[in-house]
């Protein structure tokens, strides 16, 4: 392994242009990442990494025959990444612009027209990700894709998702041929409820953070779609509900994906017992949370539920603990029925998820990200 001491030395130099210049990136093409989960991400999916750098003792994962692999001083590497606390990793990697396609196959893509906010595209990238896109369009001078505060938010889908950075003429013509329509975000006399669309092949057009979508996209559009029923800016929100949210269907297709998966798993095992536990376990789990709300309201009939008000929720915590203990059972075969269970039938590793649900085990892989950050932020110091 290389060893650097020196902030002069001329990797240094470059690695800190290539943070600071988007100009810089195109004319060596390649870019630069700032974490060891994207280094993963990047290595899972076959990016062409070439230089790593890790301060020392920072455990690097095995790389590819000919990636560099440099080691360097704290200080160093404070000099040289682009977050205020580095967490111990950078790399490199080429830029491999994706060509634009004479026609779309896919079903789903996501317009972004004059986006500047580096962290916007990144974030909206890895939820179109998430939901399955087929691809996004970068139109009328979006952020930098290879800015590292994007490519930080995208945290790994900038090397899953196709982007192509276009003009709007050529998208249009392109979205024209492929038969796929052209929906914006924007309010316009025959501006359709968001709700109210078929999104099942089409693609949608978010516009910037002051203006919206661009008049040259919006006269390409064949329709304009708008969220209904958001509360004014500054209107207060008490006791409402966002109807017109993305977020409950963000959460859904989340949980609705992962359940997917798990239950295919369940159907792999054929153990009947493992079914019931986890499916006794979930069903207990929707009814806390359905009880809860429908509890909330004092308009709601009391006469529903056969568990009195005092003893429900006591209840309902040690039926999902036994449901806990006997799929522990389960899987361990201390029931003595039978062996535990075959590990090769929960093979559950990444590159296992990936490669058996390529549609699926980013939504179940952001659940585990979502619900560990719910976990550690009850303990800030980990």
């Amino acid at each position: 392994m290389e060893i650097i001491t020196s902030r002069q030395n001329p990797l240094c130099t470059h690695l800190r242009k290539l943070a600071a210049s988007a100009s810089y990136r195109r004319q060596r093409g390649e870019f630069l990442c700032d974490s060891p989960k994207l280094l993963k991400e990047a290595l899972l999916w076959g990016a062409e990494v070439r230089t790593v750098v890790a301060t020392a003792g920072v455990e690097v994962p095995e790389l590819p025959l000919g990636v560099r692999q440099v080691e360097v001083p704290a200080e160093v590497m404070k000099s040289l990444s682009p977050m205020e606390t580095p967490q111990g990793t950078l790399f490199t990697c080429a830029i491999h612009t994706e060509p634009l396609p004479e026609m779309l196959a896919g079903r789903r893509y996501v317009v972004l027209d004059t986006l500047q906010d580096p962290g916007n595209v990144g974030t909206i990238l890895r939820t179109a990700d998430a939901f399955h896109a087929d691809g996004m369009f970068l139109v009328n001078g979006c952020a930098d894709l290879y800015n590292p505060k994007t490519l930080r938010a995208t945290m790994g889908a900038v090397f899953r998702c196709a982007v192509w950075t276009v003009g709007a003429e050529e998208l249009s013509a392109l979205l024209k041929k492929s038969g796929i329509p052209l929906y914006g975000a924007a309010l316009r006399e025959d501006t359709l409820d968001a709700r109210a669309v078929d999104y099942n092949r089409c693609a949608i057009a978010i516009g910037s953070e002051g203006r919206g979508v661009s008049q040259s996209l919006l006269d390409r559009s064949g329709q304009t779609i708008s969220v209904a029923d958001l509360p004014e800016t500054g209107a207060s929100t008490s006791g409402s509900v966002y109807r017109g949210s993305v977020l409950p269907t963000m959460y859904k297709k989340l949980i609705e994906n992962s359940l997917d998966i798990l239950y295919d798993k369940l159907q792999e095992s054929k153990d009947k017992q493992l079914v019931i536990q986890i499916s006794q376990y979930l069903m207990l789990a929707v009814y806390k949370v359905f009880r809860r709300l429908y509890d909330a309201s004092p308009k709601n009939a009391v006469g529903m539920f056969r568990v009195g008000a005092a003893r429900w929720q006591g209840n309902a915590d040690a039926a999902m603990h036994v449901a806990e203990a006997e799929l522990a059972a389960a899987l361990t075969g201390e029931d003595g029925g039978k062996d535990s269970l075959d590990p090769a039938t929960l093979s559950l590793s990444t590159e296992r998820l990936t490669q058996d649900y390529p549609r699926h085990a980013t939504s179940l892989l952001n659940l585990v990200k979502n619900a560990e950050e719910s976990m550690r932020a009850l303990h800030p110091a980990e």
